[in-house]
């Protein structure tokens, strides 16, 4: 780690890499802005991290361009490069030290450092085998042009909020709030009891054992336990 005046030297050599003209890539670009860009005058960031750095010419994002191509697999760095390429497993260390990278500021410095280079690396050999992927679906404008630069939108749009109708918005919420209300009490009458709707449970038991819905032909782990789904596998 460096200390003073080698940690000014090393966020103006990184600031000057992040606002140049050279192509960006990222994986959960709009994670990275945030973090990247955030500014110690901010109201409610506190943060040490607060770099402040501006990024410029962000050209594409292998989570966005993962969610195109695939559906069968989780848009994390791993799990793409598991299904995408031959690469390791590298996060192992990593995940065991810092709760499944949760606590990363538990990492050992080398640990972290070696990880974070590796990271960048395997997104580098990400980006050419989804690309090519883009490529051949037609689609490479649509993301050059489109859709990659509304995360930036997204974000210029998150700093500076947006106006609300204060009026309208009371009336929105008094009137979905009695709407909610009315469904629950038709619930209550349906099943003869209260349902917790945030348990996926009682909305499994609701949906498919109360009110008779067809099962789906696919299931996920979740479905362990229900009754219904359990009746249907051999059908």
């Amino acid at each position: 780690w460096v200390r003073g005046d080698e940690w000014l030297e090393v966020h103006a050599l990184i600031g000057e890499i992040l606002a140049s003209p050279k192509a960006k890539v990222a994986q959960n670009a709009s994670f990275d802005l945030r973090f990247l860009e955030r500014q110690a005058g901010w109201d409610c960031v506190d943060a040490g991290t607060a770099f402040g750095w501006k990024v410029n010419n962000l050209k594409w994002d292998t989570l966005i361009l993962s969610r195109a191509i695939c559906q069968e697999v989780p848009h994390n760095l791993d799990a793409l490069l598991a299904f995408f390429t031959d690469t390791p497993y590298y996060s192992g260390e990593v995940a065991a030290a810092s709760s499944r990278k949760r606590h990363m500021e538990a990492v050992p410095d080398e640990v972290l450092w070696k990880y974070a280079g590796t990271d960048t690396d395997m997104v580098m050999r990400l980006l050419p085998v989804l690309l090519e992927q883009i490529r051949e679906q037609g689609t490479e404008w649509l993301f050059e042009k489109i859709v990659t630069p509304t995360i930036r939108s997204c974000w210029e749009m998150e700093k500076r909020g947006l106006l609300v109708d204060q009026t309208l918005f009371d009336q929105m919420s008094d009137h979905y709030a009695q709407a909610l209300a009315e469904t629950e009490k038709e619930l209550f009458e349906l099943v003869g009891g209260k349902v917790n709707y945030e348990d996926y449970r009682s909305v499994q038991t609701l949906l498919f054992d109360k009110c008779k819905i067809p099962i789906p032909n696919e299931r996920t782990d979740g479905a362990d336990g229900c009754k219904a789904c359990e009746e249907s596998k051999g059908h």
